[in-house]
């Protein structure tokens, strides 16, 4: 997408696992993969983050599942972020579902939870992307492109992570910036990214577009 996607997390200190960990379906949970973790430490908690992926066309009780399967994996978290996106996109903003397991529902109280050993202050708050759930059955954007739904998100978020790292190398020599530059390295970067993968840059910049709309409504 255009603009890269953030997650609203303050990162004091964190200690990145960037291993991908597939998770297979039980009785009580589809399979998912767990994409990302970052243990985010500040003021003596311990909260983590989560990024993981689901296939399409799961229902709103199997992707709360999914957030509390992973809730049991970080339990011993004082707080923990979860975002649940589309298998093919890279961590970043949620495009299914996002959870928040923490004193009260809220990340900033992570402090409480020292004082909390039986979690009985703790409440999971979750919100969720509806495009995702209200999809129908006709054909999605991407066989336009002659691509497979993943494929496309798998491109728009390697699309992503080039345009940051050109971003970044311009914020690195220009620390004040430098616009012109950057809207160049980035364009560069689209279009480099978007011929490997044997779409141009005019399909990729519709690509962005079109799940934009997908996931927030034109």
């Amino acid at each position: 997408m255009r603009m890269m996607l953030a997650v609203s997390v303050f990162l004091v200190s964190a200690f990145c696992n960037a291993g991908i960990v597939d998770i297979p379906a039980s009785n009580k949970t589809p399979a998912y993969r767990i994409t990302e973790e970052k243990l985010v430490n500040g003021n003596n908690a311990r909260r983590t983050a989560v990024w993981a992926t689901v296939s399409s066309g799961l229902s709103k009780d199997q992707v709360t599942a999914v957030i509390q399967d992973l809730v049991k994996r970080n339990s011993a978290s004082h707080a923990i972020s979860i975002s649940i996106s589309e298998h093919g996109e890279a961590p970043g903003a949620y495009s299914v579902g996002m959870g928040i397991w923490a004193p009260g529902g809220d990340w900033s109280r992570a402090n409480e939870g020292k004082q909390d050993w039986e979690r009985k202050t703790y409440k999971l708050k979750t919100e969720f992307r509806e495009a995702y759930f209200s999809a129908g059955k006709s054909q999605h954007w991407s066989a336009a492109y002659g691509l497979t739904k993943e494929k496309a998100l798998k491109i728009l978020s390697d699309i992503d992570s080039a345009c940051m790292d050109a971003s970044n190398a311009v914020f690195a020599k220009y620390p004040t910036g430098n616009v012109s530059l950057e809207e160049q390295m980035r364009a560069a970067a689209l279009t480099r990214v978007a011929q490997s993968y044997g779409v141009t840059s005019t399909q990729a910049v519709e690509m962005q577009d079109k799940r934009l709309e997908e996931i927030y409504g034109k």
